[in-house]
C-alpha cells in the first residue's frame, strides 16, 4: 500500500520492476483521479487498486497489507499530526506481524552547534517545510 501515494509514480516504478507484484495506491479521491494515466503509461494499471481515503482515518486505510510505504509524508506535518498518521497506519496494519512500514523521507543529521557555514540541502528543505506547511525534517 502506497499511503498518500499521489498519482502513483513510486508504486508504478515498483510494479514495473516486479512483474508478479500487485499494489494499492491510497490517497484522497481528487488525487487518485489523476493516477490513471501514470499507471497506464507504466503498464501496471491492471495490477494496481485505487483506494480513496485519509491517512488520518484508519477505517479507510487498506488493512493487513504486507508492506506500507510512506514517501515524503511525515515531513509535511507537525509532531502531533505525524504521530496520529503513524498510529492510524499502525492500526490498519493490525495484528499482521509480518507487515512492514517503510518510510522514505530525508533525514536531518545531528549537529553539536549551529554552523551556518555548514548548511546542506536538508537544512534548506527543513526550513521550506517549516515555513510552507508547518512540518519539518526529522533526525
Amino acid at each position: 500500500v502506497d499511503v498518500g501515494g499521489g498519482t502513483g509514480r513510486l508504486l508504478a516504478s515498483v510494479l514495473e520492476k516486479y512483474g508478479g507484484m500487485k499494489g494499492v495506491l491510497f490517497d484522497q479521491s481528487e488525487v487518485l483521479a489523476e493516477a490513471g494515466p501514470v499507471l497506464e503509461s507504466a503498464g501496471v494499471a491492471d495490477r494496481c487498486k485505487l483506494v480513496a481515503g485519509s491517512f488520518f482515518d484508519s477505517d479507510t486505510i487498506p488493512k493487513g497489507a504486507d508492506v506500507y510505504v510512506m514517501k515524503n509524508i511525515i515531513h509535511d506535518w507537525d509532531d502531533a499530526e505525524s504521530v496520529a498518521i503513524l498510529q492510524r497506519v499502525g492500526e490498519a496494519m493490525g495484528d499482521n506481524t509480518s507487515s512492514t512500514l517503510c518510510i522514505l523521507d530525508l533525514v536531518k543529521g545531528q549537529r553539536d552547534a549551529y554552523e551556518p557555514w555548514n548548511l546542506d540541502f536538508v537544512d534548506f528543505f527543513d526550513l521550506n517545510m517549516l515555513v510552507t506547511v508547518g512540518g519539518r525534517e526529522r533526525s
